[in-house]
């Protein structure tokens, strides 16, 4: 039994779907590597789309919020994600700020996670985690606001 080639587009589409979430750009330039037609593509990739398989938003909007939970400031999800092929910088941007009052609370998480190892009135050892929070992404700002209230 022979299958079209827009069967075999579907079947090598759906393996990949399966496995985890793809941007629709993504998922485009693998099928096109496995040697298929972009017309073809385009027609799939349309299909999974109006069938709710690959949503952008959404798969951007999931990123975002787990490099929140792992702790991560708008910064550091944006120089992380911003690369990424596949993502839309303007979409990127608005879900990091529709985020962006998560950012203060997983702030405030943290310091009071690590405030009993913290001795803020160390300068020394402020300074080193107001370093660290930087590199996590996190403006100063923030940073020094969240520790005057702790």
């Amino acid at each position: 039994m022979s299958y079209s080639e827009e069967d075999r587009v579907k079947k090598q589409a759906f393996l990949y779907l399966a496995r985890r979430s793809f941007f629709t750009e993504e998922l485009s330039l693998k099928l096109a590597q496995k040697g298929f037609s972009k017309e073809v593509i385009d027609k799939v990739l349309d299909l999974c789309i109006k069938q709710g398989f690959l949503d952008d938003q959404k798969l951007t909007q999931q990123l975002v919020e787990r490099a929140r939970d792992r702790g991560f400031g708008s910064k550091a999800i944006w120089f992380k994600l911003c690369c990424r092929v596949g993502i839309n910088s303007s979409v990127l941007q608005q879900v990091i700020l529709e985020t962006e009052k998560n950012q203060w609370v997983s702030l405030q998480k943290l310091i009071q996670k690590k405030s009993h190892q913290i001795q803020l009135l160390d300068p020394k050892q402020k300074n080193r985690w107001i370093a660290k929070m930087l590199r996590r992404g996190y403006g100063y700002e923030e940073i020094i606001r969240c520790l005057e209230e702790v």
